[in-house]
């Protein structure tokens, strides 16, 4: 099983940036001008690369991620607009703070793959079991 947990190097706010279980995201465009998402990897495979088109204010798009990884989103309309989706395969994941705290609740005794992921740098990922409380420092 995993844990994810999304590092955080300063106290700027996360907002370009969600960790989501493996499921249907949903994309509003809430802004005054058309937008369009795209990625054009997942976790570096081109071939997982799409394009939900250009919509308009107040439209939204779904899509379905079946596969974890990194998804890089981008707005072929805006080039300064860069986000991005962890896309997990587990609901045990959590925040990082800047200090590099976290707790992840509610995990089952067992043996786990832990992963971090941080901007700009490659993730991290070490084993885990947990016993009850369990510290793990990366």
């Amino acid at each position: 099983m995993w844990i994810a947990l999304l590092a955080r190097p300063s106290p700027r706010p996360l907002s370009h940036i969600r960790l989501i279980s493996t499921a249907r995201a949903v994309f509003k465009n809430s802004d005054t001008v058309a937008h369009n998402v795209r990625w054009p990897a997942i976790s570096g495979d081109k071939s997982l690369a799409h394009n939900l088109g250009t919509w308009a204010s107040g439209d939204n798009r779904k899509f379905r991620f079946d596969r974890p990884g990194v998804v890089p989103l981008l707005c072929n309309m805006h080039a300064e607009m860069v986000g991005y989706i962890i896309v997990v395969p587990t609901p045990y994941y959590a925040y990082a703070t800047p200090a590099g705290d976290y707790t992840v609740r509610d995990i089952p005794d067992g043996h786990y793959s832990v992963t971090v992921w941080r901007e700009g740098k490659p993730a991290e990922t070490r084993q885990v079991t947990v016993a009850g409380n369990t510290d793990l420092n990366f």
